[in-house]
C-alpha cells in the first residue's frame, strides 16, 4: 500500500514538474494550482483554493533586527476577471514573512514552500492572473495566468 502511495506522489510530481505546465514566468519560479468547490449552503459561492510551491532559496533574505538569524518575504496579487462582464473584478493580496530562525547557511539550501490561500466567488468563467513579488526585492517577480 504505502509503494503504491509513494508511486502515485513520484507520478504527481513528474507530470507536474516534467514541463511548464503550471510554472510561472518571470525572475521568481514558482508553479500554481487550484481546485473549486460549491458550497453546499451558498449556491451563489464557490470556494477556490489557490496552491503555491517554490524554492525558499529564489527569495532574498535579510537580517532580523538584533538577532543573528535571516528573514524573507513575498507578496501574493491575484486578480479574477470574470469573462462575460469584464467590470467584474476580484483583487486579493497576501503577504507572507518567512521568519524561522533561518541561518545564512540555511539560505542556500533548497527547501519547498508549499502554501495555499482561499477566497470565495460568484460561480461564472474568470480569467486568473496571479503575481508573486520577493518583498526585499520587488524586481523579482513571477507571473502566471489561467482561465478557470
Amino acid at each position: 500500500m504505502l509503494k503504491g502511495y509513494l508511486f502515485a506522489i513520484a507520478l504527481l510530481a513528474t507530470t507536474v514538474f516534467a514541463g511548464n505546465k503550471n510554472q510561472s514566468d518571470g525572475s521568481l519560479p514558482y508553479y500554481v494550482d487550484y481546485s473549486c468547490f460549491k458550497l453546499l449552503n451558498q449556491a451563489d459561492q464557490t470556494y477556490v483554493q489557490l496552491h503555491f510551491f517554490m524554492n525558499r532559496n529564489s527569495l532574498t533574505f535579510i537580517p532580523k533586527d538584533n538577532d543573528s538569524t535571516l528573514k524573507a518575504g513575498y507578496v501574493v496579487s491575484v486578480l479574477f476577471t470574470d469573462i462575460k462582464n469584464n467590470s467584474n473584478r476580484i483583487d486579493r493580496n497576501w503577504n507572507t514573512v518567512i521568519d524561522d530562525k533561518i541561518t545564512a547557511q540555511d539560505t542556500a539550501k533548497e527547501v519547498p514552500l508549499i502554501f495555499e490561500y482561499y477566497m470565495t466567488l460568484k460561480p461564472g468563467n474568470y480569467t486568473m492572473q496571479v503575481q508573486i513579488s520577493d518583498a526585499q526585492d520587488t524586481s523579482k517577480t513571477g507571473t502566471y495566468s489561467d482561465i478557470i
